[in-house]
C-alpha cells in the first residue's frame, strides 16, 4: 500500500491480520493469499478481486473484507474473498490507506494527505479534511485518527478527519506501516526499525530491528504483532523487543498491511450541536463509543471575551441542556467533558455560537418550561416591539391570585422567571394571563409536587 514500485511480476501489495486470527495478503491485481495458522503456511484463493492497483485491505465487525484500489474503487467480500462486489468509488486520486472504525464507519486516505469519510458502510463519500502533507503512508484509529508519513512525521485528528495537527515525529524515516494495540501505536521502517508511541503519538522510542530489510507491512491480532519483508516472509512478535519468523508467502514486493482490530479500537466521538431558540441555546451532546459510558457530562460556558467557567453538570443518561441566561447578539462557547464508567474522561470544545435577535410578528406566550411545574419554571413571551405589560395569576375558578410581573417587554422574546414557592402557588390548576394595551393572553398551566 506504501511504497510505490512498477514491476513486471506479481506483486503483494498487503499483509492483514483478520478475525480468527486469519492473515490475508494480496497483491496489487487483486489475487488473495491466506494463512489460519498465524503465518506459518499459506494458499491463494482462485479467483482475484475486479480491480488492479490495489493499495489496502480492512475488514468490519461481521467478516466483510474489503479492497481499495489507487484509484478509489472500494471492493466488498462477503464470502471470504470467494467474490468481489464494488461498493462505491472515492473521487479522490492516489487513494493509498483504508480503515474502518465501524461497519457504518468507514475512513480512505490518499498519498497527498486528502481524508474521506463514509457514514453508511462505504456506499458513498465524502471529503472532510487533510492533514497538509504530501507522502502519507498510513491511517490508523486509537482514540482519534492518526496519519503517517514517509518521512515520520504523525498527524492526527479527534473530530473524524475534518482537522489535523502534528503531534509528534518519528526520528527514523523510511516509514512504511503503523498499527494500533491495547498499549499503545507502533510504526515500522523498510529497513525493519520498531518504534512505539504510549502517548497517542506525542513521542516515540526505538524498540527493535527486524533482522531482515526491505520490511513492507505492520499489524497486529489479539496484541500480537505481525510483520512482512517484501520477499513475503512473516514475523511475528508479543511485545515488539523480539521477532521469530513463522512462515513465507511465495511471492515477493509486499508493499502494504492492514488489521482486524478495526472495530474493537473504535474512535470515541463526541457529537454536539447548539441550536439557537427563543427559550435560550439548547446544547445537545451524544457520545459514540463502543468502550464506554458516561457517567456525568461537565459544561463549561464563556460568554463573550470573558472568562471560562463552569455552566452545569447533567447526567449521563441526559444529552441536552438549555441555556436561558443568554443575551442577544452576545457570541457563547461551550465546552463539553465526558467522565466515563472506568473514571477516565475526555473533553470537545470550544463550540461557538451568536445568540441572535428573533423577530416574532405578534405578542404571544410562545412557552412555559418547565411543563407541569414544580419549582422554578420560566415563560417565554414574544413582542414585535416594546410595550408595558403584566402578568396575573388565576385559579381554575377565574379568581385573580396575585400579579406576578410587571414591567417593559423588549423586541423579541422575553425569558420571565418565576419560583413556586416565591408566590401563592398550590397543587392544581391555573391560567396565566398575559395582558398588553392591545391584548389579553391566557395559558393554563399545572402545578405538581
Amino acid at each position: 500500500m506504501k511504497k510505490q514500485v512498477i514491476l513486471t511480476v506479481l506483486l503483494i501489495c498487503c499483509l492483514a491480520i483478520m478475525l480468527k486470527a486469519d492473515i490475508y495478503l494480496f497483491t496489487a491485481e487483486g489475487h488473495i493469499s491466506y494463512s489460519t495458522d498465524r503465518g506459518v503456511n499459506w494458499a491463494w484463493m482462485n479467483d482475484k478481486a475486479p480491480y488492479s492497483n490495489v493499495c489496502d485491505i480492512a475488514q468490519d465487525s461481521d467478516g466483510n473484507i474489503f479492497l481499495l484500489s489507487q484509484t478509489g474503487e472500494l471492493m466488498r467480500s462477503t464470502d471470504g474473498c470467494q467474490s468481489w462486489t464494488t461498493v462505491s468509488t472515492v473521487s479522490m486520486v492516489k487513494c493509498n490507506a483504508l480503515w474502518i472504525v465501524s461497519n457504518a464507519d468507514i475512513f480512505v486516505m490518499t498519498e497527498q494527505g486528502d481524508v474521506a469519510r463514509s457514514t453508511n458502510g462505504g456506499t458513498s463519500f465524502n471529503w472532510v479534511g487533510s492533514t497538509g502533507a504530501s507522502d502519507m503512508v498510513d491511517l490508523i484509529a486509537s482514540d482519534g485518527l492518526f496519519g503517517f508519513t514517509n518521512s515520520g512525521d504523525v498527524f492526527r485528528s479527534t473530530d473524524n478527519g475534518a482537522n489535523w495537527s502534528q503531534v509528534g515525529a518519528i526520528s527514523q524515516v523510511g516509514i512504511v506501516g503503523a498499527t494500533p494495540t491495547a498499549t499503545g501505536l507502533f510504526a515500522i521502517t523498510e529497513e525493519g526499525d520498531l518504534t512505539s508511541s504510549f502517548d497517542d503519538g506525542a513521542t516515540w522510542n526505538f524498540i527493535s530491528t527486524l533482522s531482515q530489510i526491505g520490511v513492507m507491512g505492520l499489524t497486529n491480532a489479539h496484541d500480537t504483532l505481525f510483520a512482512t519483508t517484501m520477499e513475503g516472509d512473516i514475523a511475528r512478535s508479543d511485545d515488539g523487543t523480539s521477532w521469530s519468523w513463522v512462515g513465507t508467502a511465495s511471492q515477493v514486493y509486499i508493499e502494504g498491511i492492514g488489521s482486524d482490530e478495526m472495530s474493537e479500537l473504535a474512535i470515541e466521538e463526541i457529537a454536539v450541536t447548539l441550536e439557537a431558540v427563543p427559550e435560550g441555546i439548547r446544547l445537545r451532546f451524544t457520545l459514540y463509543s463502543s468502550q464506554h459510558t458516561v457517567i456525568t457530562w461537565r459544561v463549561e460556558r464563556q460568554e463573550g471575551d470573558g472568562e471560562r467557567g463552569f455552566l452545569a453538570s447533567v447526567s449521563g443518561e441526559r444529552n441536552t441542556y438549555l441555556d436561558v441566561e443568554v443575551e442577544e447578539n452576545v457570541k457563547y462557547s461551550y465546552w463539553f467533558t465526558a467522565h466515563f464508567n472506568d473514571g477516565d474522561e475526555k473533553e470537545v470544545g470550544p463550540f461557538v455560537i451568536t445568540y441572535p435577535v428573533f423577530s416574532p410578528n405578534n405578542v404571544s406566550i410562545y412557552r412555559i418550561f418547565p411543563h407541569p411545574v414544580q419549582n422554578e419554571f420560566y415563560l417565554v413571551v414574544g413582542s414585535p416591539q416594546q410595550e408595558s405589560a403584566e402578568i396575573n395569576l388565576y385559579n381554575a375558578t377565574g379568581r385573580l391570585i396575585e400579579r406576578l410581573w410587571s414591567g417593559e417587554l423588549h423586541k423579541g422574546y422575553n425569558r420571565l422567571s418565576f419560583d413556586v414557592c416565591e408566590h401563592n402557588f398550590k397543587i392544581g390548576i391555573y391560567f396565566i394571563c398575559l395582558k398588553t394595551e392591545s391584548v389579553s393572553l391566557f395559558h393554563k398551566i399545572t402545578v405538581v409536587r
